[in-house]
């Protein structure tokens, strides 16, 4: 007989909440194999129409078991391990191979470009890592890109369709205790250099009951993810979160969501997908480029989660995708805006099912000095989407970030969090985890993560998130946030969506603005710079009352992305300084 952990469980497997008691996904896997083996758990879509391999539970459970124990035999456990696939089934099950077996796994991805090598150079020492596991398909690329096993002597490398199913009867029960590092999350570097966030199986299994509780997950749920596997958004609510409810996942590529996003809008109705999301940029790229035409007899009733994260949620991209897709039955009551961090392992808030955005109105200018004042509808004013609530035993509080001394409700400040979701530290970097992660409130017990990010809470506890604290522009004594600054610039004819940056540049007078702008090419037009420069100056200074010293166009595609969609800022100013650019006309005022 195979080798299986002996464990108690609630044996009303339909409800959810049944998995609240596990101590690890490899718990939660042995459950649904025992409870409900023979249904189908996973399916590949590797081109959102096109389905691939199915997996039932009890597959999943036999495939992990025979990886987790070719790792042990290798002597992986407690060893990190590199994981270099495509978005595919094999990623997911070598990413749970390694909890089976003790090992840390460190999600990475298969290159698909030779700078891409730079994260396993950067990342392989940082963790010492000792592993490399990929396939066939993806080792055949890998040295075309420069991911070699000349490159990384030290990595053994596994290729895991050369891992035999047979494997599974030689596994030895591995039953982590809650507090034992399952894997290293490593940051996009959005605010710096990557850093290995270690978050351990409490941390899973806490964000398992989280989502399910908040996300209001129902027994005959269905969930469809694209989104990265080595991004926390997809690996823990694309991925894990299906198999922690005992939902069936269809799993898909980002590069086919990207290139064909109305097969996206199109599987989610055919397939009757309860839960799919993506970052707030996906959403306006859908509302502008799907051809409704193409998606006639449509029906997306069954569509209740599209969770909206990983960058800051724009009111304007709610109302302009629901209304674009109501005609197929799409709800506006469907987005789900949320907020989390791969430090707080994920989620830390998020809005609850079946119920609308809430959107506030404020005054720009007092938001400017982070005081929060409505001003009615109809009245010039800056839109604010909720994050949602923190729910379960996560506790957020805003704090001044000089005095830190908590503020009151409708005033900015940083956001700080507590609770079992909140990660380890970062590996091997003892004092900036010490900064970051035992964060104290005077009078109050607990430590509190600091999440760099700014803030506030209204009186009915629905978090609002206004910017990352060391991306404020501060001019003439007032805070902008400059992601508003950028939807601004955004709005000018020409200018491509997703195309703008914001950046503090110093000035005699001080501190002042200077925007990057790509230029959307228009055929047989010259580009007239001095009319877009003029018009994103008028903008500017009629909706944040804000002079713009200097406009830089660029071609288009150079500005610096994270993994998730987000702009580097500090990258961008970086790149600038160092005269990196491919600058098509620079115009100071």
């Amino acid at each position: 007989m195979n080798a299986r952990i002996q464990f108690d469980w609630d044996s009303s497997h339909d409800a959810p909440s049944a998995c609240r008691t596990f101590r690890s996904y490899i718990e939660v896997l042995g459950y649904h194999a025992a409870v409900q083996g023979q249904r189908l758990a996973l399916t590949e879509l590797p081109n959102l129409r096109d389905e691939g391999r199915r997996f039932t539970y009890a597959d999943i459970d036999r495939r992990c078991r025979a990886i987790g124990a070719y790792l042990q035999a290798l002597g992986a456990t407690g060893q990190r391990a590199l994981l270099a696939f495509d978005n595919d089934a094999d990623y997911l099950l070598c990413f749970l191979g390694c909890l089976y077996a003790g090992a840390i796994a460190v999600p990475l991805f298969a290159p698909t470009q030779r700078s891409h090598v730079d994260r396993f150079k950067s990342v392989a020492p940082d963790c010492q890592a000792r592993f490399l596991l990929t396939n066939s398909a993806a080792e055949g690329r890998n040295p075309r890109m420069g991911l070699t096993r000349q490159e990384f002597p030290n990595l053994r490398w596994i290729l895991s369709d050369e891992i035999d199913d047979s494997w599974a009867g030689r596994w030895e029960p591995h039953a982590p205790a809650p507090d034992e590092l399952a894997y290293l999350q490593y940051t996009s570097g959005s605010t710096g250099a990557p850093r290995g966030v270690m978050v351990t199986h409490g941390n899973l299994m806490y964000q398992g009951r989280f989502n399910e509780v908040c996300a209001d997950v129902r027994p005959h749920d269905r969930a469809l993810s694209w989104l990265p596997l080595y991004h926390d958004m997809g690996l823990i609510v694309g991925a894990l979160q299906p198999l922690f409810s005992g939902k069936p996942l269809w799993l898909s590529n980002p590069m086919a969501a990207v290139m064909h996003p109305e097969r996206w809008i199109r599987a989610i109705g055919e397939l009757r997908i309860t839960h799919s999301g993506a970052p707030n940029f996906f959403y306006d790229l859908c509302t502008d480029s799907v051809d409704l035409a193409r998606l006639s007899g449509l029906d997306l009733s069954s569509w209740s989660v599209a969770f909206n994260g990983a960058e800051p949620v724009r009111a304007a991209t709610l109302e302009r995708f629901t209304r674009k897709f109501s005609a197929f039955g799409l709800r506006a009551t469907t987005p789900l805006p949320a907020y989390g961090l791969a430090e707080a392992t994920l989620t830390v808030a998020m809005n609850r099912r079946d119920a609308p955005p809430v959107v506030r109105r404020v005054d720009a200018q007092m938001l400017a000095n982070d005081r929060i004042v409505d001003v009615p509808e109809g009245r010039p004013g800056h839109l604010l989407v909720s994050n949602g609530r923190p729910g379960l035993d996560t506790r957020v509080r805003i704090v001044a970030p000089g005095t830190r001394t908590p503020c009151p409700a409708d005033t900015v400040g940083e956001i700080w969090v507590a609770g079992p979701t909140v990660a380890q530290g970062y590996w091997g970097q003892h004092e900036t985890t010490r900064d970051t992660f035992h964060a104290c409130i005077e009078g109050v017990e607990d430590r509190f993560l600091r999440t760099g990010d700014l803030g506030f809470l209204d009186a009915d506890n629905h978090l609002f998130v206004t910017g990352r604290s060391k991306d404020l522009i501060i001019v003439a004594g007032k805070n902008h946030y400059p992601q508003d600054i950028e939807q601004t610039v955004e709005t000018v004819e020409g200018i491509r969506p997703r195309g703008a940056v914001a950046l503090p540049v110093q000035a005699e007078a001080g501190e002042a603005v200077a925007v990057l702008a790509e230029v959307q090419p228009q055929p047989g037009r010259a580009v007239d710079f001095r009319r877009l420069a003029d018009e994103i100056r008028a903008r500017a200074s009629s909706q944040h009352e804000l002079r713009v010293r200097e406009v830089v166009f660029l071609q288009p595609g150079q500005l610096p992305m994270t993994t998730s969609g987000k702009i580097q800022r500090r990258a961008c100013l970086s790149m600038l300084e160092a005269d990196r650019f491919r600058i098509l006309e620079r115009i100071s005022a």
